[in-house]
């Protein structure tokens, strides 16, 4: 008589060796990102600029804003489409291929209209030496401010009209 394995076991052995592959994938990565992120931190510790350094707070303030307007543009999206794919499509699109066009429009148009867009706000607000063809840094902030405003109160509309 020989002993064979159990129906259970033989399906077993394949996943768990699905999912060894899957964790060395993924310490591989996590190697990568680390290794990644020692080069990023050696240039760094290059720059000598502290945050006590002028206009470096009010840089750092404006990012954290800008974040958190791309993460409320994101929200008003999601509100508005009520489809989870749909939504992060139309997030990618709003936050970055509209500065893209902005980039890609002929000399006039591109600054004129990019400038309304939230990379070339962001970067106005956080630049230490903002461009000359685009808006003010506090202009820009407004701008950055309007985008989420813009797309929360949308959301509030077509909400309040279509679920009553």
């Amino acid at each position: 008589m020989t002993a064979l394995p159990s129906p259970a076991l033989r399906q077993a052995v394949p996943s768990r060796l699905a999912r060894a592959q899957e964790v060395l994938a993924f310490e591989w990565a996590k190697l990568r990102s680390v290794r990644s992120s020692r080069w990023m931190l050696l240039v760094a510790a290059a720059v000598t600029l502290g945050v006590s350094h002028p206009g470096v707070p009010g840089a750092v303030l404006a990012a954290g804003c800008a974040l958190a307007a791309c993460a409320l543009v994101g929200l008003g999206l999601g509100a508005i489409i009520r489809h989870t794919a749909g939504a992060i499509a139309a997030a990618v699109a709003v936050i970055y291929l509209l500065g893209v066009f902005g980039l890609i429009l002929p000399s006039p148009w591109g600054t004129r209209l990019g400038r309304f867009t939230m990379p070339f706000a962001a970067y106005q607000a956080v630049a230490s030496h903002p461009l000359a063809g685009l808006l003010s840094p506090g202009l820009s902030m407004l701008v950055i401010i309007a985008w989420p405003a813009a797309t929360l109160a949308a959301a509030a509309i077509v909400i309040s009209r279509r679920d009553v």
